[in-house]
């Protein structure tokens, strides 16, 4: 069974950072499982280093929770999680007006 782990950089005007992208909120952007997807790729003989679902993500607005682990701070580890995802402008301010 194959599922995702996509590094991410995310960079907005106040700086850059480095995300990884999960199975289940891959899964929701791309709207296809990793298997699928693998399948379609393949079958297509694309000679594309990514497939276009995951090249179309670029340029795309996001807002994103993050997760900043206790791994993070020990090891100064400046990779981190996704805890919410959303492309919803309204439930974009709402995640921001909550932190």
């Amino acid at each position: 069974m194959f599922w995702f782990k996509i590094p991410i950089r995310v960079q907005d005007p106040t700086g850059v950072i480095s995300l990884t992208l999960f199975d289940g909120d891959a899964n929701r952007l791309l709207r296809k499982n990793a298997q699928e997807l693998l399948e379609i790729f393949i079958k297509d003989g694309n000679t594309a280093i990514f497939p276009a679902e995951i090249t179309d993500l670029l340029e795309r607005k996001f807002a994103f929770l993050i997760e900043v682990s206790e791994y993070n701070l020990k090891n100064k580890v400046q990779g981190y999680s996704i805890r919410k995802l959303t492309t919803d402008y309204i439930l974009s301010m709402f995640l921001f007006a909550a932190c």
